[in-house]
């Protein structure tokens, strides 16, 4: 089963928010070349700062 997250940045757990950062690099630098900014494991860019709304979806059991 999936849980569906709708969530602000203020109001998301710090780790799903460290996973959601580490997943969107994995994808788009990592394996779409794309020309993102990287901070370590994490694709964060400036759109992260405007208190964005972020849809998460993930299984239950992570």
């Amino acid at each position: 089963m999936y849980e569906i997250l709708l969530t602000s940045p203020a109001k998301c757990h710090a780790e799903t928010l460290r996973q959601m950062y580490a997943l969107r690099k994995k994808i788009l630098f990592d394996k779409l070349k794309w020309d993102v900014q990287e901070y370590n494991v994490l694709e964060i860019d400036y759109f992260d700062a405007l208190n964005p709304t972020y849809i998460i979806a993930r299984q239950d059991n992570q």
